[in-house]
């Protein structure tokens, strides 16, 4: 039997990681979601690798730049992939050069998300 892929979607907006959970499943990966950055960072250093991370930009306490800035220090080849309201284009760059391999922005369309993935 093939496993999955693993999907971890990180938002601080409930309502936001529900959709994207059931959306991804619902195409058949298997899917985390957590509130924050920093349960994203800790998942990452206790060895819990998945497939692809979707990351939200804005977030209290530890944005997402942050976030990425830090999962990429503990491992560069994660696929991240960056999620905001905004597509300002000094963020998209900079998520990019940190090491994210696409930004899309919110609202998405199905079709937009799930050809990256």
């Amino acid at each position: 039997m093939d496993e999955k892929e693993r999907i971890l979607v990180v938002d601080d907006e409930p309502s936001i990681r529900k959709y994207l959970g059931t959306l991804l499943e619902v195409e058949g990966f298997a899917v985390e979601a957590v509130a924050s950055g920093q349960q994203a960072i800790d998942k990452i250093q206790n060895g819990d690798r998945p497939d692809f991370i979707i990351l939200d930009v804005l977030m209290p306490e530890l944005s997402g730049i942050e976030t990425l800035k830090q999962l990429m220090d503990i491992d560069k080849s994660l696929n991240v992939v960056m999620l905001s309201c905004s597509n300002e284009v000094g963020t998209v760059v900079e998520a990019i050069r940190l090491g994210a391999i696409d930004y899309l922005t919110k609202p998405f369309e199905r079709l937009n998300l799930m050809w990256r993935c």
